[in-house]
């Protein structure tokens, strides 16, 4: 080397010397001389002419890099995360030691060091953990340097992360779904310590980070969560002979739902011969309905919710006898995955099972009530047989139906009515299903056989005998069997036998001599029996038997009512419904012709029609005949009375103001010419005098009615009326022609008047729109003239500007001010004046009494002046008026 070559490298050649440039070199590098043979492999030898010399850097008298290392307990927050404050002061006196003229700094890296860069300052956190950071210990003499690295450390306490708590919801707070229950959180301490010795350790748990952080408001060992369903809390682990040396981790607690769990019943019927209410069940029956039918479900029975929730004294719930009827038993619906459950109760309930008693065919016969008395159908009342079923059973207990199958009896479907009318002819089977009403799957059937003989086919027949004993009376003896082939129609194998009511018939009481039988009244029905000679089924038919009298009494007939729209005491009869009056009045069933006189009557001409209109107003006599065969008669008189109907008013139309309600009107029959109290009323709304008050419309009809119960009817119709209701008013102000109109609505007829301060302003007229209303403020004033229902009014206001005003102190237009401005009406208007060179004279206040003339307090002339007013409404005006003097 020597100080003119410029070469860091030289070659062998012509061109090589040998020499390479000088180097200026740093206390502590390492430099290396490459020679390089390209070319033979002769051996070759280096000769080193130069001299260096380097002083010698400090050194560190700890003898050792490991015995600076320093480490620390993690205590700097947050705890746990492996930063905390380190003094590297406290290595600087070892790494000295006996040397002198020695300074130490700190170093994040070698770089640093070695360019004596960035040094650290204690107190120092470390960025990593473990870190390694560097000591320079610098020659101040020489600046010859050592470099030392050495390793930070962060301690804390050792744990294991704890896995989330997880608890079942259950009923310790009474309430198995709100999401809450208690944590044993010293439970997961052997967790947390993973074999640490506990005397070491000291553990604590606390709601927030900070307060673990802090040592403050530690959790009790049982923690009744604040969050619902989960909450994170944070685990303090302390060295427990450093209460700052700490670690802090979080655990998770879990609140683990139950499962839905569905009250449910058992029911099942004293199967085992004796209703004592006790009976074996299998409680498993009951598992879909009390988990819904959810899968991953089980089931644990207990006789006491206390069991159930504590999980003790589970029963057989494949054999298990009711103690009490019924019985609760507390089912435990458990999550198969989890563990966790919920409580259901399970109501089993025994009834008692009946017994369907036997019930003996039964015979009957066709009653004929169907029209055919032969066809072997009729109507049966099969609960009458209700009591033969019970036995003496509880009735109120059991409900008895009848089917057509044994099927039907079993699936208790096709119940038969009640009556029964059989559909099999002559034979049929019924049968009969009896169960409980608190559990119709406990049941019992039976069954009993129907038999319908049919009933001999009777006619009815007559005797007719004259009153052959010389009193007149109506009555005679009878042989009644003479009409024994005409009542059994000649059937062989039938027999007869009389009676004196169908009752004594019917239930074969009391029969008459019927050889010799003195009829009692005249015409008489006897009924007689015709019987099935083999079966002793019978039906009944009617014999009349008749005496032959020709004496017929006077008639009063039924009296008829004036027609109503003639009303002149003619009206129109029915003579045949007289006849039939009259024969049973007269006990005959001979015919009665009708007669307009005596003479007619007599001689058996001009005989009336049926339909008899009277020819004499109010009252007239007829004559009636009756005739036995053209061998004797009768002739008597029949009055024939019409009664007059009641006189009322037409009909009417009233009207009612709504706006009184409920005050009410009264509304009268209006009884003409007669006095009210000889009359019965009777209104359409159920009222029952001659007068009335309503609060309604609508349409009322009143009956009255006289003593002869002629009635007549009349209609009132109430129709609405009321006061105006308000819809609109729509001003159009600030104009040459300011307008008001009026928008009402309501069931009267309307009239419109405008009132101002000084009284009325525009009279009443039927238009609803006002013009040329000067400005101010107004009343409208709506009345009804439909029926006087009253007068409604509204406060208006339209705006106007004066054209002119004299304040002379004559007391008329003294002030200008704008029209229709009040406290109610735009009261935060702003008014200014001004004269005609733009000049503000004046701002009026809109309430005020306006303007004067003046201008701080001086008159102004007469002139032109310019308004601007902004209504409170947004609407703005500009114009001029004039000052007059």
């Amino acid at each position: 080397m020597n100080g003119s070559e410029t070469d860091t490298a030289e070659g062998p050649g012509q061109f090589g010397n040998s020499f390479v440039k000088w180097l200026n070199v740093t206390a502590g590098d390492t430099y290396f001389i490459v020679i390089d043979r390209p070319v033979g492999n002769s051996a070759f030898s280096l000769e080193w002419t130069g001299t260096a010399q380097f002083a010698s850097p400090p050194t560190n008298e700890t003898g050792s890099p490991e015995a600076l290392n320093i480490e620390s307990c993690d205590m700097l927050l947050p705890l746990g995360n492996g930063l905390t404050n380190f003094d590297l002061e406290v290595n600087t006196a070892p790494i000295i030691g006996t040397q002198t003229n020695v300074d130490v700094t700190y170093h994040v890296n070698e770089n640093d060091a070695n360019l004596n860069i960035n040094p650290l300052t204690s107190p120092y956190t470390n960025v990593t953990n473990p870190q390694t950071v560097h000591a320079r210990l610098t020659d101040t003499a020489t600046g010859c340097f050592e470099i030392i690295p050495f390793t930070l450390s962060v301690t804390s306490p050792d744990f294991a992360p704890p896995t989330n708590f997880e608890v079942c919801d259950n009923y310790q707070d009474g309430n198995a779904t709100n999401g809450q229950t208690f944590f044993d959180l010293s439970s997961k301490n052997n967790e947390i310590l993973n074999g640490q010795d506990p005397a070491d350790v000291i553990i604590s748990y606390h709601a927030l980070q900070v307060e673990a952080e802090n040592d403050t408001n530690p959790l009790p060992n049982v923690y009744y969560n604040t969050s619902l369903n989960s909450q994170q809390i944070f685990v303090r682990i302390e060295d427990a002979n450093d209460s700052f040396c700490a670690n802090i981790t979080s655990l998770d607690l879990t609140v683990l739902p139950v499962p839905d769990a569905f009250n449910a019943s058992l029911l099942k019927c004293d199967e085992d011969g004796v209703n004592d209410g006790r009976t074996t069940f299998n409680l498993n029956e009951a598992n879909t309905e009390l988990t819904g039918g959810i899968a991953n479900l089980s089931t644990a029975f207990y006789t006491t919710f206390t069991d159930a929730v504590n999980s003790n004294n589970p029963i057989n719930a494949g054999s298990f006898i009711n103690t009490i009827n019924p019985q609760f038993i507390f089912t435990q619906v458990i999550d198969d995955t989890t563990g966790c459950f919920k409580i259901a109760q399970l109501t089993i309930e025994v009834f008692d099972l009946p017994v369907a008693n036997i019930v003996s065919s039964q015979i009957f016969c066709d009653d004929g009530l169907d029209g055919d008395n032969s066809n072997g159908q009729m109507d049966f009342y099969l609960h009458d047989y209700d009591a033969t079923v019970l036995d003496g059973q509880d009735a109120s207990a059991y409900t008895i139906t009848y089917h057509p199958s044994q099927v039907d009896a079993i699936d208790n479907t096709a119940e038969l009515p009640e009556p029964y009318y059989n559909q099999t002819p002559f034979n049929e089977t019924i049968f009969v299903r009896i169960e409980n009403n608190l559990n119709t799957s406990c049941f019992d059937t039976t069954f009993f056989d129907i038999t319908i003989n049919p009933i001999p086919t009777p006619f009815n027949s007559s005797l007719l005998q004259c009153d052959e004993d010389g009193v007149n009376d109506g009555r005679t003896f009878f042989n009644l069997n003479e009409a024994h082939t005409e009542l059994t129609g000649g059937v062989a194998n039938l027999s007869t036998a009389f009676y004196f009511s169908l009752v004594d018939a019917e239930n074969s009481n009391n029969p008459l001599d019927a050889n010799n039988y003195n009829n009692t009244t005249n015409p008489q029905i006897v009924f007689a029996q015709v019987i099935d000679d083999t079966t002793g089924c019978f039906s009944i038919a009617q014999l009349t038997l008749e005496v032959s009298i020709t004496q017929l009494l006077d008639y009063q007939a039924p009296p008829a009512c004036d027609e109503m729209d003639s009303q002149d005491g003619l009206n129109s009869f029915n003579l045949n419904d007289f006849a039939a009056d009259m024969q049973t009045l007269n006990g005959i069933t001979f015919p009665i012709t009708f007669y307009e006189t005596y003479q007619d009557a007599l001689l058996e001409q001009n005989e009336l029609a049926s339909t008899f209109n009277n020819t004499d107003p109010y009252n007239q006599t007829i004559y009636a005949r009756a005739e036995n065969n053209n061998a004797c008669y009768g002739i008597s008189e029949v009055y024939i009375t019409v009664n007059v109907l009641p006189e009322l008013e037409e009909d009417e139309t009233v009207l009612y103001c709504l706006n009184t309600f409920p005050l009410t009107i009264p509304l009268e029959a209006g009884i003409l010419n007669d006095s009210t109290t000889n009359y019965t009323y009777l209104w359409s709304n159920g009222e029952t005098t001659e007068t009335i008050h309503i609060n309604a419309i609508g349409t009322y009809t009143v009956t009255a009615t006289n003593i002869f119960g002629c009635s007549v009817s009349r209609n009132i119709v109430v129709e609405p009326s009321n006061t105006a209701t308000f819809n609109d008013i729509i001003v159009v102000d600030a104009t040459e022609n300011n307008t008001i109109t009026v928008l009402v609505s309501g069931e009267g007829e309307y009239e419109y008047a405008l009132y101002d301060q000084d009284g009325l302003y525009a009279t009443y007229q039927t238009s609803n729109i006002f013009y040329n209303v000067y400005g101010g403020i107004y009343t409208v004033a709506v009345r009804d003239i439909k029926n006087d229902c009253g007068i409604v009014t509204y406060d208006v206001n339209v705006i106007g500007f004066p054209k002119f005003f004299t304040p002379n102190a004559d007391g008329f237009n003294d002030t200008w001010n704008v029209k229709g401005i009040s406290g109610l009406f735009q009261p935060n208007t702003m008014i200014r004046i001004f004269d005609r060179y733009g000049k503000l004279v004046k701002q009026l206040n809109p309430l005020g009494t306006g303007w004067d003339g003046t201008f701080n307090g001086e008159p102004l002339p007469a002139d032109d002046y310019w308004f601007s007013a902004t209504l409170q409404d947004g609407r703005e005006f500009k114009s001029h008026f004039t000052l007059k003097r």
